[in-house]
């Protein structure tokens, strides 16, 4: 009985000592992750790169919320991640750049000077006005476009 007491007690303080050591450890590696990373807080256009040790800090968030401003699916983290690279990667094709994710200077003189001020898929000319007059005395459809007549065609009226 008294063993079976004390080998509970061994296991249980076993059981806590392991926990605490578990719970020292994910503390541990916490911090050598915060220390893994690298802070670029220059905005003097430095090169940036998904990689190890990941890159963070105000240049990557500016990098992050031009993409978002000029309607990249990002949200600013200012941590340079996988989804970083990829709207760069999307950026960088657009703009006919080397796709490889990396942001040079030739990147952010296009990010940041970008106008952005034309859509891809509008047009320039305003929309033509198009209508179509049915003349029932005489039979006729009529094509108009801006007012001018484009096409006619004979028609039949009556009910089917």
């Amino acid at each position: 009985m008294i063993r079976r007491y004390i080998l509970f007690v061994c296991l249980g303080l076993l059981g806590c000592c392991l926990s605490l050591n578990t719970a020292v450890q994910a503390e541990q590696n916490a911090k050598s992750s915060q220390a893994e990373s690298i802070c670029v807080d220059r905005t003097d256009f430095p090169v940036l790169y998904c990689g190890q040790p990941r890159l963070e800090g105000e240049a990557i968030w500016m990098i992050q919320a031009r993409l978002q401003e000029l309607g990249y699916e990002i949200a600013p983290s200012g941590q340079y991640d996988e989804k970083t690279a990829e709207a760069v990667i999307m950026f960088q094709t657009a703009h006919h750049l080397q796709a490889d994710g990396v942001v040079t200077p030739t990147v952010w003189e296009n990010l940041m000077y970008d106008g952005g001020s034309q859509p891809c898929l509008t047009s320039q000319e305003h929309p033509k006005k198009v209508s179509i007059e049915i003349d029932l005395i005489k039979h006729r459809l009529t094509v108009f476009q801006n007012g001018d007549i484009i096409k006619e065609y004979p028609v039949g009226v009556g009910k089917s």
